[in-house]
């Protein structure tokens, strides 16, 4: 496994050996007092003292407990040691990981952390153990000491956003890995449980540990695409680079000494479908977008979206530096960043399907399982823009598509593979009155 980039996503199971029980296990904490949940919801502990009282009562005799970390921790961190390139994204809270001898810089706490204590009104921070002498000395529900305000520890509770860098980092680590161990986790909750697919999709071989079956212990096996099948690597271990990136200078290098410029833009870009329910966002959607993975899509860009439910409901997310046409290995130089956008309203447009306005030219997609039928969509849509922008009837729009729009391979890295048609900004133009502005 020497060379490998190998994510652990580790859930509650993994510190039972330490006492600290699980959530949704078989003697999970929630089966035997489903009360039990309101103590890590954020809506229950901001409105009910009592609530808070106990939750505070909960933390006080884990951590008089003083769990240390058990033989699946220890084991982690000597892989790690063992110079197997390893990456925690835990959902845990209990710090065991480090303690076992992770480094802080590789374990990324997708719920944040008991160590420390948060005001929710000022945002001050203290260790927890500065906290809970104040249990002892009567206050049931230590306010904060300089505002007065509700002090919860630094977690993320369930009704809360996850930190979005922590998230972008957890989602650039899981498209780079080639293996992902799935420990004690119940891949029940999201976002977390969609880093597996993520992975998945990206080519990384998928291992469960768990004392329960999970929805993802079909594609914990060997990894079978129709890209794979055709070049013969359904069986070996996939490769990888590892690139530093220079943001000054725009270019990203290998350790094997490539060079490459960068390119950067967001593969995830999105507005809820209209079915309800629970979706991935793996696979895009001719109807809303999502995990489009197009490298034409960056800075300067307008992307059109079609709105479906109410609020649209827009996600972004997926950062990626630079990326072929096709992401053909699963994957692109996938990092974490910051991105500024402007969302508006654009009634009126003459395409009633995702499309872009960028830098390169006018973007039209199609996205499908089969790439004929999605590069009939992509050409369907280029040739109906055509017509509203040339007033042409739809056979000489064809005809004119083909003398100057291209039609690229997407990407083939995801369950619903994607074509896109461009046409060139600039290129083509009319003697007298010329087509309308992009």
């Amino acid at each position: 496994m020497a060379g490998l980039l190998v994510a652990i996503l580790s859930g509650a199971g993994i510190s039972t050996e330490s006492g600290i029980p699980d959530y949704r296990g078989p003697n999970g904490l929630w089966r035997r007092d489903p009360e039990a949940e309101k103590l890590a919801t954020y809506e229950y502990y901001m409105a009910d003292p009592e609530i808070r009282r106990r939750s505070w009562q909960a933390r006080r005799t884990l951590w008089e407990l003083r769990p240390e970390p058990n033989a699946a921790h220890r084991a982690i961190a000597d892989l790690d040691r063992s110079g197997v390139p390893v990456r925690v994204i835990t959902q845990n809270v209990d710090g065991l990981h480090q303690r076992a001898g992770m480094p802080g810089r590789k374990v990324l706490e997708l719920h944040g952390t008991t160590q420390d204590v948060v005001c929710t009104g000022c945002g001050a921070r203290t260790p927890t153990p500065d906290v809970l002498p104040r249990l002892e000395a009567g206050e049931p529900d230590p306010p904060c000491l300089d505002c007065g305000g509700i002090l919860k520890t630094a977690t993320v509770m369930f009704g809360q956003e996850l930190d979005p860098l922590v998230l972008g980092q957890a989602a650039a680590i899981a498209r780079a890995c080639e293996v992902m161990i799935a420990v004690g986790t119940s891949l029940q909750v999201y976002p977390a449980a969609g880093l597996v697919d993520i992975a998945v999709d990206g080519g990384a071989r998928l291992i469960i540990v768990n004392a329960e079956p999970t929805p993802y212990d079909g594609p914990a096996g060997p990894r079978d695409t129709p890209v794979t099948r055709r070049l013969g690597l359904t069986e070996g271990p996939p490769s990888w680079l590892l690139w530093e990136l220079d943001a000054d200078a725009g270019r990203g290098r290998t350790a094997e000494g490539f060079t490459r410029p960068l390119a950067p833009f967001l593969g995830v870009m999105g507005l809820a479908p209209a079915e309800p329910g629970e979706h991935s966002t793996v696979p895009p959607r001719p109807a809303c977008g999502g995990n489009i993975d197009c490298k034409e899509l960056v800075a300067g860009t307008t992307l059109f979206l079609p709105v479906t439910v109410p609020g649209a409901l827009l996600y972004l997310g997926d950062g990626h530096a630079a990326q072929g046409d096709g992401e053909v290995g699963g994957t692109a130089i996938e990092c974490p960043m910051t991105t500024e956008v402007v969302i508006g309203l654009a009634p009126g447009r003459p395409l009633g399907t995702v499309h872009a306005e960028a830098p390169g030219g006018r973007v039209t997609f199609g996205f499908d399982a089969d790439l004929n039928v999605a590069m009939g969509d992509a050409l369907d849509a280029m040739v109906s823009w055509l017509q509203a922008l040339t007033g042409l009837g739809r056979a000489a729009a064809l005809a004119l598509a083909s003398t100057c729009v291209d039609m690229r391979i997407t990407q083939v890295a995801n369950q619903t593979w994607g074509v896109h048609a461009v046409l060139p900004a600039g290129l083509l133009g009319r003697d007298e009155t010329g087509l309308p502005a992009r």
